[in-house]
């Protein structure tokens, strides 16, 4: 009888190794056999929504399927990263990995996932260049200028940022209190609607992602300070504010990811296609552009990314005060 049940006990095991061999070369064969939905946590004509939607073009040649963009804007990308975070695990929803979503909302308020264990992370594709900008016809010339003013007029410099809690604001409130200067955040929903803002005088500068290069180069608005790690190729004649001294960087990102649980044989098509349209002629002008700087991390590399910024993140959070940014 014991014999009966060791053989019945070593069949069984086969029948599970030859099922899950099986469902691994269904899922590298079939995958993907229908559309894909790629959702984006901001409304159309942003940052991310140009960028997601580029990506979206390049992935669909790899993966021979529809990727079909959907917007899900709200409480700066949460809405979206929850949506993902609750789909099922087979590839069909993916989206877009905002910087903000992920390692700064959940220090500041209750959000329905945890960065850390909700996702799969497949790919990051780039780096915010953000800047304090300001327009051609204001008469500071650079950041100095700009907080002299600032600390001589309490509140009456409004800036601009994309959402209330975004890496560029955590940056300005930091530097409020390392500067002593009090200044007022006026949060948009987009990037792009803050710099619209700006270019409208309803504010005084704007703290943004990216959205200002466009109209930098046309003569519209002026960049008094990077506020990433090192100068942009772009506007390589304009200091960060590292340079300048202060201990601030805006460290924004955006990747693709999915719900926690993708099969590794699907992870790899999608990290396949994704970093084909990160070499995509269209996506790498659209960044050039925008002034984004390329920063490519594989589905390994990406995860220890996200669990070192959060923490970052975190820290600065905590030395900023949540009261700030109540």
């Amino acid at each position: 009888m014991k014999e009966y049940k060791k053989l019945l006990g070593f069949f069984f095991l086969c029948f599970q190794l030859l099922f899950l061999t099986y469902s691994i070369s269904i899922a590298q064969t079939e995958y993907p056999s229908k559309p894909i939905t790629y959702l984006i946590g901001y409304p159309p004509g942003g940052l991310s929504d140009l960028t997601g939607r580029a990506l979206a073009a390049g992935a669909e040649k790899v993966l021979k399927q529809p990727v079909i963009v959907l917007n899900k804007p709200g409480a700066s990308s949460s809405v979206e990263m929850a949506l993902l975070a609750q789909a099922k695990p087979d590839g069909y929803t993916i989206g877009g990995i905002p910087s903000t979503a992920t390692v700064i909302m959940p220090h500041v308020q209750k959000v329905n996932y945890d960065p850390l264990k909700d996702f799969t992370y497949i790919i990051n594709c780039f780096n915010y260049a953000a800047a304090l900008v300001v327009r051609t016809d204001s008469p500071w010339k650079d950041f100095k200028e700009f907080v002299d003013y600032a600390r001589k007029n309490p509140k009456t410099v409004k800036y601009g940022t994309y959402g209330a809690y975004g890496t560029t604001t955590l940056v300005m409130e930091a530097l409020s209190k390392q500067l002593g200067v009090q200044w007022d955040t006026v949060p948009f929903k987009a990037d792009a609607d803050a710099v619209v803002g700006l270019l409208g005088g309803h504010i005084t500068a704007a703290a943004s992602a990216s959205m200002y290069a466009p109209q930098v180069r046309a003569g519209q608005l002026r960049i008094l300070v990077m506020m990433s790690q090192k100068r942009s190729p772009e506007f390589p004649e304009v200091p960060t504010l590292k340079e300048l001294g202060y201990n601030a960087v805006a460290e924004g990102f955006v990747g693709v990811g999915g719900p926690k649980g993708l099969p590794e044989p699907i992870v790899a098509k999608l990290e396949q296609a994704f970093t084909q349209a990160i070499k995509e002629p269209g996506y790498l002008e659209l960044i050039k552009k925008l002034a984004m700087v390329e920063d490519y991390k594989s589905s390994k590399e990406f995860p220890k990314f996200i669990a070192e910024s959060f923490h970052l993140h975190g820290e600065l959070i905590h030395k900023v005060g949540l009261d700030v940014l109540k």
